[in-house]
């Protein structure tokens, strides 16, 4: 008789490369959040002591449409819930970036039209690349402007709070009318922040919002 083995969960990470994790649906842009939502709804239906949300990327979601504003004021929102535990960066110098850096080179040699984008950015933050730099054709060929800065290869650990209400809602806002092809306007639940010419305004609560076409830069 073969033996039984019995394996203990305590602790959950979920990684994104992004910072589209942490958007909880009344922001004016949610990058690609179903994929995150889904993550996060599942995670929270287990029954594990720790469960930890880590995003890496600050930046890469401004071609998807993301304030970056929102997701500092949705960390700030975290660390005064207590549930902020800080950054951490992928420094060139360290033996494991090393590794993780070298690695990256390699499959992006060997992945030639199908890189992928989002690695490509934060190893050339980490290398100290900064503004609309391309180090792939595949992003020349289709005059991508792309926000490559500091704080894209910083690892944020957060503990994973969001409700499987604002998940819902984080969903339905993404998702464009049957009968339109532009994103629906966002109903603001408070006051939040919106992008308008690469500046921040306010938002008064409640306002209809519709996403501008022009990407905020921070």
């Amino acid at each position: 008789m073969g033996s039984i083995y019995s394996v203990v969960c305590r602790s959950l990470s979920l990684s994104a490369s992004g910072t589209d994790l942490l958007m909880t649906g009344d922001e004016a842009g949610l990058g690609t959040p179903v994929e995150d939502v889904t993550s996060l709804l599942a995670a929270a239906a287990l029954d594990i002591p720790v469960e930890l949300a880590v995003c890496v990327g600050f930046g890469v979601d401004a071609f998807h449409g993301v304030c970056h504003a929102h997701f500092l004021e949705n960390v700030a929102a975290l660390a005064k819930a207590g549930a902020y535990h800080g950054v951490f960066a992928l420094t060139p110098g360290i033996p494991a970036v090393g590794a993780w850096l070298d690695v990256v080179s390699w499959v992006l040699r060997h992945t030639p039209g199908r890189e992928s984008i989002v690695s490509a950015s934060i190893t050339d933050a980490a290398r100290g690349e900064f503004g609309d730099h391309h180090s792939l054709d595949r992003t020349r060929a289709v005059d991508a402007e792309l926000f490559i800065n500091p704080l894209m290869p910083m690892v944020w650990d957060s503990i994973s709070m969001l409700s499987p209400s604002a998940s819902a809602i984080a969903v339905e806002s993404s998702m464009p009318p049957a009968d339109s092809k532009s994103p629906p306007p966002l109903r603001l639940s408070g006051a939040r922040y919106h992008c308008a010419r690469g500046e921040i305004s306010r938002c008064e609560r409640g306002q209809q919002v519709t996403p501008p076409p022009i990407r905020c830069k921070i």
